[in-house]
């Protein structure tokens, strides 16, 4: 742009003209023009619009000096550190549009007047945008949710992209961009997954069937979750045999990932990978059955009312109901069993 605006002065100097373009343009810039008692000129405009763009640019240029400068010297986590470039760039807007209304000829008293009953009138309009504007600020500097937190707003679960001035937005696992209210952040339930620790813990239960060695299958278990790529060695996976279930041993895995966006996948890959070390261990995986024990009636006259029992010809079905008329033909001895 210097080179420019250069080249254009040495130009017009060359054909003699730099003197009579000068003083042509500065007239044009101080042409006064009115609107009822409103006067500015079209310099005054001019003066306002490169306020405004020199002020971005400040502004960017200051955020972008604190992240590269001096965020990484005095180690500040990305929390505080985006509080301070967020506070930063809000204080030079609000200086440099101060300054762009002075440079546009305005009376800062009439000005301030005007400014304070606006507000006044739209405060009462506006209050669910000044909450939302008020709990970004102390969402900024209290940190409950920080940029790059993992957390969980009634059923949606994303991270945390950007805390702006009215919304936050979460980006979810299938790719879409959640608009939450900061207001919302601050006065509703939020789970944040990520507060204190970028780990996620997670638990697999797993039912054995009974006659399996339960030291033989705590150490497949352990050693298939160690094998994950993605599984924490510190805290290492544990397992335990919680209880001695109806119909089956009850284990269960515990194992951590710092990978929290990716948990179910890391789970799945854990569960899949147990699945399999334990059928090539000839391991057992245990589910509900049902046990019906037939016995033979040695008086049939005694029961021959009994719904549950038949005559010679008859039905034979078990108290849940199943009809079981073939095995009643077949006169099964006094202890055997029907397993389903």
């Amino acid at each position: 742009m210097a080179a420019i605006v250069t080249w254009v002065l040495l130009a017009l100097s060359a054909f003699s003209l730099r003197e009579a373009v000068i003083s042509r343009t500065i007239a044009l810039l101080n042409a006064k023009v009115g609107v009822g008692s409103v006067h500015f000129s079209l310099g005054a405009v001019v003066a306002f619009i490169l306020t405004i763009w020199i002020t971005l640019l400040l502004s960017r240029l200051l955020r972008f000096f604190l992240k590269e400068e001096i965020y990484d010297r005095f180690h500040l986590a990305r929390g505080p550190a985006y509080a301070v470039s967020t506070l930063v760039h809000y204080v030079v807007l609000l200086v440099g549009f101060y300054i762009a209304i002075a440079a546009l000829g305005a009376d800062m008293t009439k000005f301030a007047i005007l400014a304070g009953a606006f507000g006044v009138g739209i405060g009462f309009g506006l209050q669910t945008v000044f909450n939302n504007f008020f709990s970004g600020l102390i969402l900024l500097f209290e940190r409950p949710v920080q940029v790059g937190d993992v957390i969980e707003v009634g059923n949606q679960t994303g991270v945390v992209r950007r805390i702006g001035i009215r919304a936050s937005i979460i980006a979810l696992d299938d790719k879409s961009q959640l608009i939450i209210p900061n207001g919302q952040l601050i006065s509703e339930k939020v789970t944040n997954r990520t507060f204190s620790s970028r780990q996620k813990r997670m638990e697999l239960t797993i039912r054995i069937a009974y006659g399996s060695d339960p030291e033989q299958v705590i150490a497949i278990l352990l050693k298939t979750a160690e094998a994950h790529p993605k599984v924490t060695k510190d805290p290492p996976p544990d397992a335990v045999l919680k209880q001695f279930g109806e119909d089956a041993l009850v284990f269960v895995l515990g194992f951590t990932t710092e990978e929290v966006s990716q948990f179910p996948f890391v789970q799945s890959d854990v569960a899949v990978a147990v699945n399999a070390a334990l059928r090539a261990a000839g391991i057992e995986i245990a589910f509900p059955q049902r046990i019906v024990r037939l016995e033979q009636n040695d008086n049939p006259s005694k029961h021959s009312s009994d719904p549950h029992c038949a005559g010679a010809g008859g039905n034979l079905s078990s108290p849940a109901g199943e009809n079981l008329a073939d095995t009643a033909n077949a006169s099964p001895r006094s202890g055997d069993s029907l397993t389903k």
